[in-house]
């Protein structure tokens, strides 16, 4: 059986960018208000964006690859599932 990405809302407590990089692009360890944590391998404009003041305290819908890895997110709108 084939595992598949999910998605939930989430808002980001704390978001570190950690030493190493894969293929040149950064990663992170990303600590959310559940507790809960993923790491993440970015390109800069998910960088900028979970860097942004606008997405600090706002749910965001975030998609997580079946190992929990962030695979996207955004800003949460309320027609989100």
């Amino acid at each position: 059986m084939r595992r598949t990405d999910y998605a939930r809302t989430v808002q980001i407590d704390e978001l570190h960018r950690l030493i190493d990089s894969v293929n040149g692009k950064p990663r992170y360890h990303v600590r959310f208000t559940d507790g809960t944590w993923a790491v993440t391998q970015s390109d800069a404009s998910f960088a900028y964006a979970i860097g942004n003041p606008e997405f600090q305290g706002v749910d965001l819908r975030a998609t997580f690859t079946p190992a929990g890895r962030i695979r996207n997110i955004a800003i949460a709108t309320p027609d989100a599932p």
